[in-house]
């Protein structure tokens, strides 16, 4: 039978007990606590690492310059924050280009199921195909509708798979919401042209393809640079305490950040816009 000692995983994590227990009963101050825990936390991650033959037994990898010993939260929203902000100074780059590389980055941090990627990418085809026609007519409003449908469906059936995983789970979850909302904010477009129209007034006409985007698009591209950014960030401590989380849900964790905080932004440039 494997004792303790001979899992080096667990005998670090141990460790890591027995120093948090010194700590609460003060015979380790916070600077030496913190110090030792750095060291075990390298360990720790030495011992998750497949073997390499170049590996020495002193060769312990230190963590990425500027953290302590585990990423902060802070640090996870400003790193996709940032993220967020370069992609609108790239604003000549397609959006759905945009997508599609963050989604083959959290697919190569091993954060989706067998099968999610091509789905994800599947419903990205969905929401950035190109639209023809004006806002303000119920015809052409139409077309919004089956969108909203098709994208509710694919949303849909990526959420609703037994085993989905909390990131596809979360990237379908703000595509499916946002295109719902999408869909009521057209109809409210269509019902103020007609009520305009009673009154012998005829709005400008409002292009679809750019509303649809901001609507949409943005919300999709937010949740996909979000998820991207959180699991390249914390990749290098994956399976480590205190930041223990499986790369899944700290993907489904930065899609539902990164698609508030670019939906936000696109409805304070539609407001800038119509202003």
């Amino acid at each position: 039978m494997a004792t303790l000692t001979d899992d080096p995983f667990a005998l670090a994590c141990e460790r890591l007990t027995r120093i948090a227990d010194l700590r609460n009963n003060d015979l380790l101050d916070d600077a030496e606590y913190d110090d030792l825990r750095a060291k075990l936390l390298a360990e720790i991650k030495v011992s998750v690492l497949p073997a390499r033959e170049d590996r020495t037994l002193h060769s312990a990898p230190t963590t990425p310059e500027g953290w302590r010993s585990e990423p902060s939260y802070g640090h996870l929203h400003a790193q996709i924050v940032k993220r967020i902000r370069n992609a609108y100074e790239e604003s000549d780059q397609d959006g759905k280009q945009m997508s599609l590389r963050a989604l083959a980055e959290i697919a190569n941090s091993r954060a989706l199921k067998e099968g999610e990627s091509v789905q994800l990418e599947r419903l990205v085809d969905e929401v950035y195909r190109p639209f023809t026609g004006n806002a303000y007519s119920a015809e052409d409003a139409v077309a919004v509708l089956d969108r909203v449908i098709t994208v509710s469906k694919i949303s849909l059936e990526i959420i609703s798979a037994r085993d989905a995983s909390a990131a596809a789970k979360a990237i379908a979850g703000v595509a499916e919401q946002s295109a719902h909302e999408a869909g009521a904010e057209i109809r409210r477009d269509v019902q103020e042209a007609q009520e305009r129209k009673k009154s012998n007034v005829t709005l400008p006409t409002k292009d679809l393809d750019p509303l649809w985007k901001s609507l949409v698009g943005e919300d999709v591209l937010g949740a996909m640079n979000g998820a991207a950014s959180a699991v390249t960030v914390t990749t290098p401590f994956f399976g480590i305490p205190p930041f223990g989380w499986a790369p899944a849900i700290v993907a489904a964790v930065g899609a539902v950040i990164g698609g508030g905080v670019q939906s936000g932004a696109a409805y304070g440039r539609r407001k800038g816009a119509a202003g």
